[in-house]
C-alpha cells in the first residue's frame, strides 16, 4: 500500500528521507528560471521527476494526478511544456520510439 501511495500521489513511504516540499520548490524555481522559447533536456531519477507536475496550475495538476501515474520507468520520456501562460505535460512516461520534437 505504501508504494502505491508513493506511486499514485508522491507520498513518501515511512521511513524515507524525502522533502516533497523542497523538490517541488526546486521544479518550480527550476522551470520559472527556462527562458521563454528555450528547450531544456532533463535527466532525472523516477524519485524526482515524479513531482515535475507540480509546476502545472493546482486544478491541471490533480486532474494530471488522477489521469496519471506519478512513476516513470526508466528511461520513460516527459514533455512538459510552456504556452507562454501555463504548464501543461502532453506526454508522460512514454517510451515508445515515436516522439519527434514536433511532439
Amino acid at each position: 500500500r505504501a508504494i502505491e501511495r508513493w506511486n499514485a500521489d508522491g507520498v513518501p513511504p515511512p521511513g524515507w528521507i524525502v522533502d516533497v516540499s523542497e523538490i517541488t520548490r526546486n521544479w518550480v524555481d527550476f522551470a520559472n528560471a527556462i527562458p521563454d522559447g528555450k528547450t531544456v533536456l532533463v535527466v532525472s531519477s523516477n524519485g524526482i521527476i515524479r513531482f515535475a507536475p507540480k509546476i502545472l496550475a493546482d486544478n491541471d495538476y490533480e486532474r494530471f494526478r488522477e489521469e496519471n501515474n506519478l512513476k516513470v520507468t526508466t528511461g520513460g520520456i516527459c514533455l512538459l511544456r510552456y504556452d507562454r501562460e501555463r504548464w501543461s505535460i502532453p506526454l508522460w512516461n512514454d517510451s515508445s520510439k515515436g516522439y519527434t520534437e514536433n511532439d
